[in-house]
Parts: C-alpha cells; sequence; structure tokens
C-alpha cells in the first residue's frame, strides 16, 4: 500500500492540472526503473481505473512500454474479413473468395478472387512462406438433419473440408492438399493444424516446405489447438480441462497437464508460456503458480507475439468484442485497439481478429465493419501526452 501511496504522490507532483508537455528522454525521467518495480507497476496497472488517460499514458512512459498508435487504414470489404495476416511489408485479409494484398509501405492494394464458388458456409483463412500465400478454405459438410451453424471463431459443430490452395504468381490456384471430416483446425503464421473427427490424429502442413503430417493425441475429443508464433510448438486441449504440449518438428510429446478448466481460448508462446481464458478469466502460466485475472467479459482468441512480449486478446464485453493489447508476461491490458480511437457516442467498432508481425513490430486488427488497421510501436519516450481538460487530485 506504501508503494502505491507513493506512485500516486510522483504523479501528482510532476503533472499539471492543465496544458501539454512533451515527453521526451528529457522529460519525466531518463532511467528505466528496477525490473522489480517495473514489474509490480505494470501488475497494479489496471486497479487504476479512476485515473484520466494521461496518467495511465504517463505510467506507460516510466515503465518504458512504448505506445502503439494507428497508422493507416484499408477497407476491402463492407464487413469483417474472416481472416487477417500481419508479414515485415505485406498485410493480407480474407473474405470468401476475395484474398487482398495490402503494401503497408505505399499504403495500395490488390484483391485477388479465389478459384472457386463460395457458398454462405465457406470461410477463407491465410498461410504465408516468404513471398508465397496459401489459401486454407473451410466448407460445411451439410447433414441431413442437423442445424447446427457456425460461431464467430471458425470452430463448427459439423464436419467441415478443408481445400489448401497455393495462389501461384501466375494467377493459378494449386490445390495443395484436402482434408475431410475436420472438427477444429489452428493456424500459425506458417502451419494449419486441424483434428480429424472421430479420431484422436491431428493433421498437419507446413507452408514453408509444403509437407504434410500428423500426430495422434491421447485426449478424448480435442476442441482446442494453438500454434506457437514459429509453429514449432503446438497446444492441444479438451472440454475436460486436460492439455498437451507437442513439438511438431519431430511429433514427439513434450508433457501433459490437466488445467481442470473448460477453456474458450488458448496461447502459447516461442518460449512455451501458455495463456489460457475461460468464463471471465485469463491465467498465465509460465511453469510455476499460474497467475490469474478477472477479465470483464469473455476472451474467444488469444494470440502471443514472437516476441512474447504481447498478448493480444478478442474479449466479448459491453455486448461488443473488444481488442485488448495486453501484456505479454502479466496478461494487464495496456491498450484497447480500437478502429475509432476518438471517443464517440457508439463507441468502438466491434472487433473480428487480429495479427502481429513477425518482428512484433506492427499489428493488424480486423473490425466488424469491414475496416483493417495497421497499428505501430512510437518509442515511449517520443510521443505527445497531452494534458488539456485533465484534472488530477
Amino acid at each position: 500500500m506504501i508503494k502505491r501511496i507513493f506512485f500516486l504522490h510522483f504523479l501528482w507532483i510532476m503533472v499539471p492540472a492543465t496544458g501539454s508537455i512533451h515527453v521526451s528522454s528529457h522529460g519525466l525521467t531518463n532511467t528505466t526503473p528496477p525490473e522489480h518495480i517495473r514489474k509490480n507497476l505494470i501488475t497494479q496497472l489496471d486497479t487504476y481505473t479512476n485515473l484520466p488517460t494521461v496518467v495511465s499514458e504517463m505510467i506507460l512512459h516510466y515503465l518504458a512500454i512504448p505506445k502503439w498508435v494507428m497508422t493507416s487504414t484499408l477497407n476491402p470489404y463492407n464487413k469483417g474479413a474472416q481472416h487477417v495476416f500481419c508479414g515485415k511489408t505485406t498485410a493480407l485479409s480474407a473474405y470468401h473468395d476475395e484474398v487482398t494484398f495490402w503494401n503497408i509501405n505505399n499504403n495500395s492494394a490488390d484483391t485477388r478472387m479465389l478459384a472457386m464458388t463460395p457458398d454462405l458456409y465457406t470461410k477463407t483463412y491465410l498461410l504465408r512462406s516468404g513471398n508465397t500465400t496459401y489459401a486454407v478454405v473451410s466448407r460445411h459438410a451439410k447433414h441431413a438433419g442437423s442445424d447446427s451453424g457456425d460461431d464467430e471463431s471458425g470452430l463448427h459443430e459439423q464436419d467441415i473440408t478443408i481445400t489448401i490452395y497455393r495462389l501461384d504468381k501466375n494467377g493459378e490456384d494449386l490445390k495443395c492438399n484436402e482434408y475431410s471430416n475436420t472438427r477444429f483446425f489452428a493456424l500459425s503464421p506458417t502451419m494449419w493444424g486441424g483434428v480429424m473427427r472421430k479420431t484422436k490424429r491431428i493433421y498437419l502442413f507446413n507452408s514453408a516446405t509444403e509437407k504434410f503430417s500428423s500426430i495422434k493425441t491421447t485426449l478424448h475429443k480435442p476442441t482446442l489447438l494453438a500454434f506457437s508464433p514459429n509453429g514449432t510448438r503446438l497446444l492441444v486441449g479438451n472440454d475436460h480441462g486436460l492439455c498437451e504440449k507437442w513439438n511438431t518438428q519431430n511429433k514427439e510429446r513434450i508433457k501433459a497437464f490437466n488445467l481442470s478448466i473448460k477453456a474458450t481460448a488458448i496461447a502459447l508462446s516461442n518460449e512455451g508460456r501458455i495463456a489460457i481464458a475461460w468464463d471471465t478469466y485469463l491465467a498465465l502460466y509460465n511453469g510455476r503458480e499460474p497467475l490469474s485475472l478477472e477479465t470483464n467479459g469473455n476472451i474467444s482468441t488469444l494470440c502471443y507475439s514472437p516476441d512474447g512480449s504481447i498478448l493480444l486478446a478478442l474479449n466479448y464485453t459491453l455486448n461488443k468484442n473488444v481488442i485488448e493489447r495486453r501484456d505479454g508476461y502479466s496478461g494487464k491490458v495496456i491498450q484497447l485497439l480500437a478502429s475509432n480511437p476518438q471517443p464517440t457516442s457508439r463507441g468502438p467498432v466491434s472487433g473480428v481478429g487480429f495479427a502481429i508481425g513477425p518482428d512484433s513490430d506492427k499489428i493488424v486488427t480486423n473490425y466488424l465493419d469491414g475496416t483493417l488497421a495497421l497499428w505501430q510501436k512510437v518509442p515511449s519516450n517520443e510521443y505527445d501526452i497531452n494534458l488539456s481538460g485533465a484534472s488530477i487530485r
């Protein structure tokens, strides 16, 4: 409690009531706080719910946490894309039979039509290896007497057929392979994995090698899959809280464990850290006692950045999906990545999904109104803090 009072007092004496300042390396502080203080403040950050935004931004500056700003947008569709991908210079989005290539350096875009006829149940996802793009097309296998629908995460109650196409430069779509009776699946930037119905076998496609392989899990009816960003690890879970971590390169199981919860979303970092969401909670596992947080909503999607510093979450709260940038180590919300950052009467547009660049320096977000947004880091010692109208007491 003493530390918290001291920290708030520190902010009080450093911040004027109104006006604006430019925070630089010659501003509030020239040094990053000791690591144990930094981690403690990150953990406590979201308890300061009644503080003005400017104070939160000053906390982030003090902690040397970069701010992310929306640098450009694109509206290729009139509704949210089904999947987005973020590369170093190119972002991609897919909707049914359309794949849009967005050059994020000059903000130009081209759309390519896939050689297929989509229907209401067709969904398209994207893989990338070098300059080669792969379209993973999901189709329902309709069964008589079944009226099960699909949910927003792309996981279906009915069986689906997965077809993987390679989009060649000459405009041809070459079918790599087809998987029937798939139940659940997951993607990393270069890997696809799917569970075959009525079996315990998970089939894998590696776009970097165009090779197919499989692993046989011991779990009963797996329902959750998550790759690490580099695709070398796979996390498998089921409704009973049982999980397995696999090495996708040598097909060996690394470990098995019981979470005793029914998770709604899971994520795996390149270093092996695990994030799991259920009900209105989020838990982070790092081989020690798990760190649990309340989320004030239901998280349906989680994703770690390649460097593990960012954990993105799609959180259904206040009747819409909010895209949250969380600290990858503490799980605390650092920033909401809203399509309309300026406050409006209707608030931010509901989010659909997101993707993180391979260098962890870019994020592409996808919204229900069809907007794609590119977010990039601004170093914490180079952005303006606007104190106009702030009241700090």
